[in-house]
Formats: structure tokens, sequence, C-alpha cells
């Protein structure tokens, strides 16, 4: 039995849709414009995010700006705030509240612990307000403008100048008792020397030196009746409480004291039969026979 010869399959061997190079590069044509198309989207998507990222930089950046502008600004205003509440805003001294608050019982402690002098001088001006009656508001800003003047130029680098109301100034000075007496000389002697319209300016001082047992408030307190009595002033307490002061020794004789002297002016005023207020303990103070009138 002769075995059937199997014959391949014509189909099989037979592409039954025949495709033409023409087709074939057709097809790739097409798929290369549309991977162009879609690279020229993906380009222009990438340009538009590129924008927006440049936009945002952009808006950081300004904001920044304007951030770092704003707070150069408040900077300003707290410096600005902050010198308000320590300097007086007419002689840019430092003010009342900054120095009997924080400065000077700040450099008492500071002397103490150093070992280093201290002095506080109290100065106004003589006759102010006459000046003002007599010639004017005008006179008197000019007079208090020179009384400044003379305290800047008289000042040492050490020394700090405060202003506590109207004519009244303060002189901190790293000096001992024999130094400061020297400034308040100076002060006066400067002061003599300027004058408004045809008159001749003049102040009074009163000084003193720290020493043992002393705080600020007795510090101030002992310059200030040291300014009292080179003024030739004694400030009498009344019946109601309130305190007066009066004029004992008109002439003034030295204008300038310091509260060394203290015991020998309140001497005098005991003479003369006037109870003047409390007197602070005075430490360290030289004997009154010692202390010239």
């Amino acid at each position: 039995m002769k075995r059937k010869q199997l014959l391949p399959n014509k189909a099989a061997r037979i592409d039954l849709h025949p495709r033409s190079t023409e087709q074939d590069c057709e097809e790739k044509d097409h798929a290369i414009e549309a991977l162009n198309r879609e690279v020229e989207r993906l380009n222009t998507v990438l340009e538009q995010r590129s924008r927006e990222l440049a936009d945002r930089d952009l808006r950081i950046e300004e904001l920044e700006i304007a951030l770092s502008r704003e707070i150069s600004i408040r900077e300003l205003r707290i410096e600005e705030l902050e010198i308000a509440l320590t300097k007086d805003p007419v002689s840019g001294f430092m003010n009342r509240k900054k120095l009997l608050k924080e400065f000077l019982p700040d450099e008492v402690k500071r002397a103490k612990l150093l070992g280093k002098p201290l002095s506080v001088i109290i100065m106004d001006l003589d006759h102010l307000k006459e000046i003002n009656d007599c010639d004017g508001h005008a006179a008197g800003d000019e007079a208090l403008r020179q009384q400044w003047d003379v305290i800047r130029k008289s000042m040492r680098e050490s020394d700090t100048a405060a202003r506590i109301g109207g004519d009244e100034c303060v002189i901190v000075c790293e000096a001992s008792a024999k130094a400061v007496e020297a400034v308040a000389r100076r002060l006066g002697k400067e002061m003599r020397q300027r004058s408004v319209g045809s008159i001749t300016l003049t102040c009074s001082i009163g000084y003193a030196t720290l020493a043992a047992g002393m705080d600020a408030d007795t510090l101030m307190q002992l310059a200030d009746q040291a300014l009292y009595a080179a003024k030739g002033v004694a400030k009498v307490e009344q019946e109601n409480g309130k305190t007066k002061s009066i004029q004992v020794d008109p002439k003034g004789r030295d204008r300038i004291r310091s509260a060394e002297s203290l015991p020998k002016w309140h001497a005098f005023l005991e003479d003369k039969g006037i109870s003047s207020d409390p007197k602070p303990r005075l430490h360290q103070a030289r004997r009154a026979e010692d202390v010239a009138a």
C-alpha cells in the first residue's frame, strides 16, 4: 500500500494581503508625524510650564522684596519707638523715664561691682520764666538750645546727658567728687559765656558722688537738694502736706553746690528757723565745718 504524499498548505505559504513598500513607508511617515506632533505638544506643555514657573519665581522674588521692605519699615518703626521711649524728642538727650528707671540704677550697680566712681550733676537755667515772660517764648527756646549746646560741648566721652523736664538736665559722670566738681564748674563757666539778646545766661548746678550704702534714688535726691541749695531755695512742707519752694538766699552766693555741702546748708536754714524737707543720710560726707558755705 502506497503512502499518500502530504502536500504543504498553499494558504500558509501565500500572503493573502500582500503589503507594498509604499504602504509601509506611509505608515512610518504617519507614525513619525504623530510622534513629531506629540513631541511638539510636549514641548508646548514644557514651555508653558516653564513660563508658569518663571512667573511664579518672579512673584516669589517680588514677594521677597516686598517682605524685605516691610521688615525694614517695621524695624525702622521699632527703632523710632525705642528712641521715642528712651530719648527726649527736643534735646536728643536721654529722657527722664529711661534715666531713672533703667540707666542710672544700672550704672550704680556697675560702679559698685567694678569699684569705679560715679557722680550725678543736675543743672537748670536761671530766670528762664523771666526770659519767657519778658522776651517771649522764642527767646526762652533759644536759651534752652544754648544750654543743651553747652552740655554737649562740656561732656566727656564717658558722660551721659538726660533731660528730665523743662530746663532741668542731668549728666551722669564716671568721676570722683573732685573730678565732677571740675565738670560742674566748666559747665557754669561755659554757660556764662552764652547770651540771648542782651541777657547773659547763667545756671545753677547741684552734684553728688556715689558713696557706700547709696542707691540711685538717694544719689539723685542728694544732687537735687544740692541744686536747690545752689539756687538759694528751700523746699518747705506746708500744713496741707504739699511742698513749697521759698527763696532763702536771694544772692545765691555760689551757683554750684555739692551734696557734701548740704549739712552746712541745712544748718544755715535751721539758723533762720526754716524746717526743710527731711534730709537723706549723707554717706562719707565731710564734716560741716570743713565745707564752705
